[in-house]
C-alpha cells in the first residue's frame, strides 16, 4: 500500500512539473496576469493605495501576445508604460536607472509569479531580498544593470516552482538590520522566511518577529541578533539570559510567542496567517 501511494504521489509531482514545462508562453503569461490582477493581490492593493493620493489616476493592464503591458496616466509623477515579456523560462522587463515605479511593479509581478506557481508570495519576496543582500547569484531572479546607461533588466523564472536553496539559513543579522539613526523611531526587514518590525515607544522598544510556517531556531538566533544591533533598553540582559525561544517576563524585557493575529496586526496591519509571530518588549 505504501509503495502504491508513493507511486501515485510521484506521478502527480511529475504531472505538475510537466504542466509547467509544457505550458505555452501565452498560457504562462495569462496565468501570471490572472494572479497579478486577482482580488487582493499586491498589484491591486498598490492601485488602491495610489488612487487615494492621485485623484483621477488611470491604470491599464493587458495581455498582448507574450507580454503583460501596464500603463499609468493622470498621476503627475508616475505616468508611463511598462512591458513584461516572456522570454524562454523568464518574464523579463527593462527599466531606466531611475525608474523606481518600474522596479516597484516588478516586485508586484514577482509576487504574481509566486502565486501562479503556487508559492508563498511573501516568502518568495523575502528570498529575493536575501539573495540581493547576500549577493548570491541564482537562476530564479536575475537583476542586471548596464554600467554605461544605468538601465536595469529584471528576469523572473516562471517556468516551475523555485527550490529556494539557502532559505533556511537566512537569519537576521548585521548584514540586514542596521542601528536606528537619530530621529528614526522604527525599522523593518523582510528576509528569507522572516519578517521583523521594531518600533521605539518612549524609553522602550517593541519588536514583532514573524516566521513563515512557525517559530524555530532561526527566529531565536534572529531576535538575539536584532536586540544586539538595535540595543533597546535591557538588551544586555536579554542577549545574556534569553537562551531559548520561549515566553518570558523580566524587569528588563518580555517575550510572548505565537501571539494571536489581532495582536500582530496591531503592529503591522497586513500580518499574514501563514506566519507565526512573537512580540518582544524592552524597557518601559
Amino acid at each position: 500500500m505504501k509503495k502504491t501511494m508513493m507511486t501515485i504521489l510521484l506521478a502527480l509531482m511529475i504531472a505538475l512539473l510537466a504542466q509547467f514545462a509544457c505550458a505555452e508562453p501565452a498560457a504562462v503569461v495569462q496565468g501570471v496576469f490572472d494572479a497579478l490582477t486577482a482580488e487582493g493581490s499586491d498589484y491591486e492593493q498598490t492601485k488602491a493605495m495610489y488612487a487615494e493620493y492621485f485623484e483621477g489616476i488611470q491604470w491599464d493592464e493587458a495581455v498582448e501576445g507574450d507580454s503583460i503591458v501596464i500603463s499609468i496616466a493622470n498621476s503627475e509623477y508616475m505616468d508611463g508604460s511598462w512591458t513584461f515579456t516572456q522570454d524562454g523560462d523568464y518574464l523579463t522587463a527593462a527599466f531606466d536607472g531611475e525608474d523606481y515605479n518600474g522596479l516597484s511593479l516588478a516586485m508586484s509581478m514577482l509576487k504574481a509569479v509566486g502565486s501562479y506557481l503556487g508559492m508563498e508570495a511573501d516568502v518568495m519576496t523575502g528570498y529575493v531580498n536575501g539573495l540581493n543582500f547576500l549577493n548570491i547569484e541564482n537562476d530564479n531572479f536575475i537583476m542586471t544593470q548596464d554600467e554605461a546607461t544605468g538601465a536595469t533588466t529584471v528576469r523572473i523564472n516562471d517556468a516551475a516552482p523555485w527550490d529556494m536553496k539557502g532559505l533556511d539559513e537566512m537569519v537576521l543579522d548585521e548584514r540586514v538590520v542596521e542601528p536606528l539613526e537619530d530621529g528614526y523611531t522604527s525599522t523593518a526587514a523582510n528576509f528569507g522566511k522572516l519578517m521583523m518590525v521594531a518600533n521605539k515607544e518612549g524609553d522602550g522598544m517593541v519588536i514583532l518577529l514573524g516566521e513563515h510556517g512557525g517559530l524555530d531556531d532561526l527566529a531565536y538566533r534572529s531576535i538575539v541578533n536584532v536586540a544586539g544591533i538595535l540595543k533597546p533598553a535591557g538588551w544586555e540582559d536579554f542577549t545574556a539570559n534569553y537562551t531559548e525561544l520561549s515566553d518570558a517576563e523580566t524587569d528588563a524585557y518580555s517575550a510572548k510567542l505565537n501571539v494571536p493575529m489581532d495582536e500582530a496586526r496591531d503592529i503591522i496591519e497586513d500580518a499574514k496567517d501563514s506566519y507565526a509571530y512573537a512580540i518582544f518588549r524592552f524597557g518601559k
